[in-house]
């Protein structure tokens, strides 16, 4: 009587777990595709699928995923301890989580899981070992959760290692790497470089008179216009404080630097409106172009800074050239 008990229990809790922790894992991708169709709109999502999902290396870990179910199937018919082939498919499962983070990590977890399962359910397979399988399922999207929330911190450590906090603007670090690359194309291409360095006129009196969470308001604003006033091939970073520095890439002359510069000077004169109300700043340039001022980012840096405080001893709100300097 007691092993007839221990048989009905074995039958039903695999049935229970096929009905219920399926389903509630099934949910989860459901969910979150709703809530960003929801926030995104079925255009971003289309955008989303053709930039991240339908790429080579994605659709060739897609297409082993389903290989692979269909061969954890087919081994299944020579054992009934299912769950020793169930494993094949988990190790591309937490790949996939590993190199690309939770959103494609989570959709071949769920595409793998279920496909497998559902050719062994309709195949008609015994339902014994059932319980184990549901459970490695389970593990396999706790894991799969765990390893891309990972992957998501260390996208985020390593943006926030690059990027300046405050403008989103690139740090010196970042604008370092970019700049050694494209001198080096420079130099190549025997083509021109200009580098600007930037200082805020006016920013300190804006700081007293606004407040500093002011200030903050007005170096987001500072970090849009100057981004809108350069082009794809351009870059600009925050390098500390008020000031700012830009590189100028694709063959560009002295004359077209002093262009960007006038430009960047005019819409820094535009008032600027806080929450805390209405200021107006201004803008000091220093301009080195490489080959003819230096033949690295370092030396163009120093230079484009002594030609910026130059134009400040001008009187403040213009460019000035390095090659103005006077020489000693």
């Amino acid at each position: 009587m007691k092993i007839a008990v221990n048989m009905r229990w074995r039958e039903q809790v695999p049935l229970f777990f096929v009905g219920n922790l399926t389903g509630a894992l099934t949910a989860l991708p459901l969910f979150v595709l709703y809530f960003y169709v929801k926030s995104s709109g079925w255009k971003r999502l289309r955008s989303t699928l053709v930039d991240e999902v339908l790429k080579p290396d994605k659709l060739t870990a897609f297409l082993i995923i389903i290989s692979l179910s269909f061969l954890v199937v087919s081994l299944g018919k020579f054992s009934e301890n299912y769950s020793s082939y169930y494993y094949l498919i988990l190790v591309p499962i937490i790949w996939t989580s590993v190199k690309w983070g939770l959103g494609i990590g989570l959709m071949y977890a769920f595409i793998g899981n279920l496909l497998t399962l559902s050719f062994y359910v309709m195949f008609g397979y015994s339902h014994h070992g059932m319980l184990e399988v549901q459970l490695i399922f389970a593990m396999s999207i706790i894991s799969t959760v765990l390893i891309g929330l990972v992957h998501e911190q260390k996208n985020i450590f390593y943006q926030e290692s690059i990027y300046d906090e405050l403008t989103g603007l690139a740090n010196m670090r970042l604008f370092r790497k970019l700049s050694e690359a494209m001198i080096a194309s420079a130099q190549r291409n025997e083509e021109n470089v200009a580098l600007l360095f930037i200082d805020i006129d006016g920013f300190k009196a804006l700081n007293d008179t606004f407040g500093h969470k002011a200030g903050d308001q007005a170096l987001e604003m500072i970090g849009e216009r100057l981004e809108n006033s350069l082009r794809d091939a351009d870059f600009v970073a925050r390098y500390g404080g008020d000031e700012f520095i830009i590189q100028l890439n694709g063959g560009i002359s002295e004359e077209d630097a002093g262009a960007v510069a006038a430009s960047i000077i005019e819409n820094m004169s535009q008032p600027f409106q806080l929450d805390s109300g209405i200021a107006t700043i201004g803008a000091s340039i220093g301009i080195s172009i490489y080959p003819n001022d230096g033949a690295d980012v370092d030396t163009l840096i120093s230079k484009a800074d002594q030609a910026m405080y130059s134009a400040k001893k001008m009187g403040k709100n213009c460019f000035r050239l390095y090659r103005q300097q006077p020489r000693h």
